[in-house]
């Protein structure tokens, strides 16, 4: 679909677009995403009472109540997720919710009023203490290796569902996976009306397609990881 929270909800829920939602509204309004009633893959897998999901990386289907989030739906304490359209990479704050809508109107001139980022049902405070400003990419994949590991120590059957912020807006990468993509010529600085920086360390003039190219890059990097895992622990099937 032609933006994210149909299709995320679309995907979650086994429904096209036209029967979920076909609007992009803020993650927070209670008619966001997913209806209230409708089931997902995740919550039809927790009711045969073997299968236990998981989901790491971006959510984008729904937070206004706990039965909205991902835990609410079925998905395991184990998740680590955020639940906004998009978020700063390396600060996680929110870039577009109504929560920070009325956090910035009530703090005027603040625009890091909300880190985006959950551990299971609750806001992920342990891992912003110890690696707040880190690459979220970084984050998503630990945890998803975490996971993959405690799975194959099981017979049970399980569901991940990795779910990168890459390639969505801001276009924002580190510095060492920028490097290798410098040298592409007749490059845009168009995707600076949605990126603050490329990284907290960079200080050129944009270059997007670069960028977009060395983020894509690194999910390539992020899914072989994850394949490489699952070979090691004896999934990979």
């Amino acid at each position: 679909y032609k933006t994210c929270t149909p299709s995320r909800s679309s995907l979650q829920s086994g429904r096209l677009p036209v029967h979920v939602t076909e609007q992009l509204k803020v993650p927070d309004d209670p008619t966001s995403a997913i209806p209230y009633n409708m089931t997902t893959i995740s919550e039809v897998l927790a009711a045969d009472g073997v299968y236990t999901s998981h989901i790491v990386g971006k959510w984008d289907a729904g937070m206004a109540t706990f039965r909205h989030t991902p835990v609410g739906r079925g998905f395991s304490n184990e998740s680590l997720t955020y639940f906004s359209h998009k978020n700063d990479f390396f600060t996680h704050d929110t870039l577009q919710s109504g929560c920070k809508t009325r956090c910035e109107t009530e703090n005027p001139g603040s625009h890091d009023c909300i880190i985006d980022m959950w551990d299971g049902s609750g806001p992920a405070v342990e891992i912003e203490n110890a690696r707040g400003g880190e690459f979220v990419e970084d984050i998503f994949l630990g945890r998803a290796l975490d996971i993959l590991e405690e799975e194959g120590e099981s017979d049970n059957p399980f569901l991940m569902f990795y779910s990168s912020h890459i390639a969505h807006c801001p276009l924002q990468v580190p510095e060492d996976r920028l490097e290798p993509f410098l040298n592409m010529g007749d490059d845009e600085s168009l995707c600076s009306a949605q990126t603050a920086s490329i990284n907290p360390d960079y200080s050129s003039d944009f270059q997007c397609r670069a960028t977009y190219s060395a983020m894509v890059s690194a999910l390539d990097s992020n899914v072989g990881s994850l394949v490489d895992r699952l070979k090691e622990t004896g999934q990979y099937e």
